[in-house]
């Protein structure tokens, strides 16, 4: 059994790692891998990592009292790290593009709260553009899962070329022709270096046009689960409690950009999506049940 620790572990040994790992061939995936659970234990969690993290994503609700549900994904990242590190987990790290992020949250969590975390590879399915790699991450507190996160990662192989604005089709939410006036958001071009200093995950398709180039991108993106938080920072009152919340990648969003936050909210769900050029180009989609 693990120890418990006030804060999770450094990541730049894991960063260090993920450049040194090589490229796959085809011949060596293997569809049916499971990587094991890793496991790791808190005591409490460190005060100043989340103060910062709720600057970065705008979160002000209730933030004395409870912690955004995406900061533990936080937590949860030196866990995938380490997994995408195991020898059989056939990609390289540098590069992977996150494609959607499912969590579901029974409860909201405290912050003098002690949590058992653990995640494990699920699956490798084809993509068109490569293959996917699903992690599912679980987070316990007195042997009850109050947490749970699935996200699928992009391996993109050399032949798929350039990542572009119509790799993936766009979904949009039933009501997509209701939406009312967007919020617009200026997003500043260091967000991404913002987001990676509070995150640990310094992915170079983040940090700078110059490094996003070399991955095929034509300026740095923002993270998908900075824009997620971001999104769920809007809808604060609705995750007070029980909620499930899905959303998908769709296309990158460069910074920095204006963009538009849509939300059309339901007695029981809420649909939402992140847009720039008067939605002609989709960034988010996302759908909350609370």
């Amino acid at each position: 059994m693990t120890p418990y620790s006030s804060k999770p572990p450094s990541v730049w040994p894991l960063l260090l790692k993920a450049g040194l790992k090589g490229r796959a061939s085809k011949e060596s995936v293997d569809f049916n891998v499971k990587i094991d659970q890793q496991e790791s234990r808190y005591a409490f969690l460190d005060h100043p990592s989340i103060n910062a993290y709720h600057k970065v994503v705008n979160w002000v609700h209730d933030s004395h009292i409870s912690v955004h549900p995406c900061y533990y994904h936080l937590l949860v990242f030196p866990q995938h790290l380490r997994l995408m590190l195991d020898k059989r987990f056939p990609f390289p790290l540098l590069g992977l593009v996150h494609l959607s992020n499912r969590i579901e949250q029974s409860r909201s969590i405290k912050a003098n709260e002690s949590l058992l975390v653990q995640s494990h590879l699920t699956k490798i399915n084809p993509h068109p553009k490569g293959y996917v790699a699903e992690i599912e991450s679980n987070i316990s507190v007195s042997d009850r899962v109050i947490w749970c996160s699935v996200s699928e990662f992009l391996y993109r192989t050399p032949q798929s070329n350039a990542f572009n604005e119509k790799q993936i089709e766009n979904p949009s939410p039933e009501d997509s022709d209701l939406l009312p006036s967007p919020d617009r958001w200026q997003i500043k071009a260091n967000i991404g270096r913002r987001y990676a200093r509070v995150s640990g995950d310094y992915n170079l398709i983040h940090w700078s046009a110059t490094s996003a180039k070399w991955f095929g991108f034509k300026r740095a993106i923002a993270h998908g689960m900075w824009s997620k938080a971001a999104c769920l920072s809007a809808m604060a009152p609705l995750v007070k409690g029980p909620f499930t919340c899905r959303v998908e990648f769709v296309k990158p969003l460069y910074i920095p950009s204006t963009t538009d936050f849509h939300n059309i909210t339901l007695p029981t769900s809420s649909h939402f999506t992140l847009s720039s050029d008067e939605r002609r180009f989709l960034h988010l989609a996302g759908h909350l049940e609370f």
